[in-house]
């Protein structure tokens, strides 16, 4: 038998634990990896003292967002491609029109595959 482990968390740090446990819970279960049963329990008791101690509010909106599934997405926004290459949007639209980054057509919207992005950043490594 284990001793059993005290910790006193912040509610902030409780939030962010009990949403690495599901995430790590979701992938598990998605490859067909068995997670001990006990993880539910834990992300429960992380879940409840991120919630309930005075000053936590913004770990609710965490909390409501926890059980989406986790899936990174594979066509981004010129936004989102934005974001990733730290750049602005109108930077992402001058490499689309230059033909250095390709995109999709989705009905009337343009988007960046991720495969595109990570080809264009192994371009300008293979440059340097």
């Amino acid at each position: 038998m284990t001793a059993p482990l005290l910790l006193q968390l912040t509610p902030t740090l409780a939030g962010h634990l009990a949403t690495a446990v599901r995430t790590h819970r979701q992938w598990a279960a998605r490859v067909g990896l068995p997670a001990p049963s006990e993880l539910a329990a834990v992300e429960r008791l992380l879940a409840d003292a991120a919630t309930s101690r005075h000053g936590a509010p913004e770990m609710h909106d965490l909390f409501r967002l926890r059980d989406r599934p986790v899936v990174a997405p594979r066509l981004l926004t010129y936004g989102s491609a934005a974001e990733a290459l730290s750049v602005s949007v109108r930077s992402v639209e001058r490499l689309v029109a230059a033909g250095e980054l390709r995109t999709v057509r989705i009905g009337s919207a343009s988007r960046v595959p991720a495969r595109a992005l990570d080809d264009y950043i192994e371009n300008l490594e293979g440059a340097a």
